[in-house]
């Protein structure tokens, strides 16, 4: 598994396209929830998860190669992190 642990405008995108052209199955930003396929959920929030459910960051992400970005929003704000009950 590769992760990227870069913060957002850090060439996240770049490194994205990179992967996927390499033909790696990339989890970027936001997938869809193992829950209801038709919702997305933030990569950060299931790596959470995975972690406090699993004890296992990595158990929301079977399937994928590579996460390429963590961060979410919460009210129009980028929280990275344990801060993503706190948005600023």
């Amino acid at each position: 598994m590769i992760i990227n642990l870069g913060l957002p405008k850090s060439g996240t995108t770049t490194l994205t396209q990179a992967l996927r052209s390499a033909g790696l199955n990339v989890a970027d930003y936001k997938i869809p929830s193992p829950q209801n396929k038709e919702e997305d959920i933030f990569v950060g929030e299931l790596i959470y998860q995975g972690y406090f459910d699993h004890m296992n960051p990595l158990h929301h992400f079977d399937g994928y190669d590579a996460i390429s970005e963590t961060n979410v929003l919460r009210d129009g704000k980028k929280c990275f992190g344990r801060k993503w009950t706190t948005a600023y």
